[in-house]
């Protein structure tokens, strides 16, 4: 029994905590984008005498506890040997929601595979919950499920939380400039969540009164700043940016930045990510 999905990544440009006893509520208010790269995911599974989970991202064995715990959530008790394989097309913990990616492609997939029955919003919560337990994400499986320039009105899983999805194109390019966030960190941090918490507030309400992609630009920038989650390293490279008439801002959360100009790549002397924007979401294939 094998199936296989593709599950878009996300750029999250602003956001706001929310972390509830109940994982179903938590989740981050805030904006972002779907890209049309992301993570292709294969499930193979065989019956066999006792459970077996094993993981592998781009062709090696992967400690992918994000993934692991939707499997788990989603066949209990089972005896069943699960190999599961994801194609990865961004980098890793650099603010591109690949975990959140993996999960909701592995939730499709072996959904599919053994033939659950599960819906799609079911399968996006399995994902969530995934994420939210293993504070590696709260706000990219809800719009990673939904495709788009998704504004995050309310914090929650899918059918919990609220979204607003917009259908602009553009082309995005994305470039990683700094090492890599601890999502986890970030999460457990209650100082760092306060300062998270009321920039997020103040940019929602700017960008609700005009959501467009410029807006959402100039307001993810505001906040990159104004929260304390910029560092040197992609402070270095927006200023670059935007001395050349650039404007760009930071993957949150990531030493990664994303700009819609393709001007941006004659500007920074780095490798560049070049993705668009992707109206669908997570899917069989």
């Amino acid at each position: 029994m094998r199936a296989k999905a593709f599950s878009p990544c996300h750029i999250t440009g602003f956001f706001g905590v929310h972390i509830n006893k109940n994982p179903m509520r938590s989740g981050s208010s805030g904006a972002g984008i779907v890209l049309d790269r992301g993570v292709t995911t294969e499930v193979k599974v065989e019956e066999a005498e006792k459970r077996k989970i094993e993981i592998h991202a781009n062709s090696e064995l992967c400690d992918c506890p994000v993934t692991e715990s939707v499997i788990k959530a989603m066949i209990c008790s089972s005896p069943l040997r699960i190999e599961v394989n994801h194609s990865i097309d961004m980098p890793m913990m650099q603010g591109f929601g690949v975990s959140g990616a993996g999960a909701l492609g592995t939730a499709f997939a072996l959904n599919k595979a053994l033939e659950l029955g599960f819906s799609d919003m079911e399968l996006g919560r399995f994902a969530h919950i995934a994420e939210v337990e293993n504070l590696t994400g709260l706000g990219d499986v809800i719009a990673e499920l939904s495709g788009g320039f998704v504004v995050r009105k309310k914090a929650g899983a899918p059918g919990t939380g609220e979204v607003l999805k917009f259908e602009e194109e553009a082309e995005v390019y994305c470039f990683v400039v700094d090492s890599a966030i601890s999502t986890k960190d970030i999460l457990s941090d209650g100082d760092a969540q306060k300062k998270i918490n009321s920039a997020a507030e103040k940019s929602l309400k700017i960008l609700l009164k005009s959501p467009s992609l410029e807006n959402f630009l100039k307001v993810s920038r505001e906040f990159s700043d104004t929260s304390g989650l910029i560092s040197h390293g992609v402070k270095d490279a927006v200023d670059i940016l935007e001395a050349g008439g650039v404007n760009s801002s930071m993957c949150m959360l990531g030493g990664s930045i994303f700009s819609f100009s393709e001007e941006a790549e004659d500007l920074i002397d780095l490798p560049y990510i070049k993705a668009n924007i992707k109206y669908e979401g997570a899917k069989l294939i």
